[in-house]
């Protein structure tokens, strides 16, 4: 059962700074706004650190997902974790040794065919690097065909259903680059094949 407001702000107790996580959810709009309801009502032991709406344009297809990520006390990320796992919604934690074993952390969120091809464009540059943590899901990408007035709108409706039968996967994958030096090539490769980047060396740890 999702817990309310009141349950989530009398639950937790002070802020224990050494006791705080991130995560990052991923989900419908709707599910997005719930979450971020959540986080306001339990600010004194989450912050929000971001929330975005990301539209990947290929060709006339355009590829749509939320994504929100937060930090806050353990208990209340595993609260969030659980209500994502029951809704569906992708959810990935970054604990604290995550980041202080890996100095070079870097998310990525796309369509599995870009985490595919940039895996193997890092192989292929020698780049150094290693998979923490990955996750994925059929159920949160919202495919649609853009309308151009050489098809008919019966034409245009039935590829839109077609697209919504194979929407396709989402993933996010947890990345440990192993040098500095490469951690800007990796960034920039990323945004160029519009892969969605958190790279934990500009948020305040």
């Amino acid at each position: 059962m999702t817990k309310g407001k009141h349950d989530l702000t009398e639950e937790f107790g002070p802020v224990v700074e050494d006791n705080w996580e991130w995560c990052i959810v991923v989900g419908n709009s709707l599910f997005i706004d719930d979450i971020v309801y959540k986080a306001i009502a339990a600010r004194k032991n989450v912050d929000i650190l971001f929330r975005e709406h990301v539209v990947i344009k290929d060709g006339s297809i355009n590829t749509e997902y939320n994504l929100l990520m937060l930090n806050g006390v353990v208990d209340l990320i595993t609260n969030f974790e659980e209500i994502c796992n029951n809704d569906d919604s992708l959810f990935i934690r970054v604990s604290i040794d995550d980041v202080l074993d890996n100095p070079y952390l870097v998310v990525f969120i796309a369509p599995n065919n870009k985490i595919r091809y940039i895996t193997n464009i890092l192989t292929k540059y020698d780049i150094g690097f290693k998979v923490i943590k990955t996750i994925e899901s059929s159920t949160l990408v919202e495919t649609g065909f853009t309308y151009k007035k050489i098809f008919s709108k019966t034409l245009f409706s039935t590829i839109n259903d077609f697209l919504d039968l194979d929407d396709g996967i989402l993933q996010l994958v947890l990345y440990s680059i192993k040098k500095e030096d490469d951690l800007k090539r990796v960034e920039d490769i990323a945004s160029s094949n519009q892969i969605f980047v958190i790279d934990f060396n500009d948020i305040n740890v």
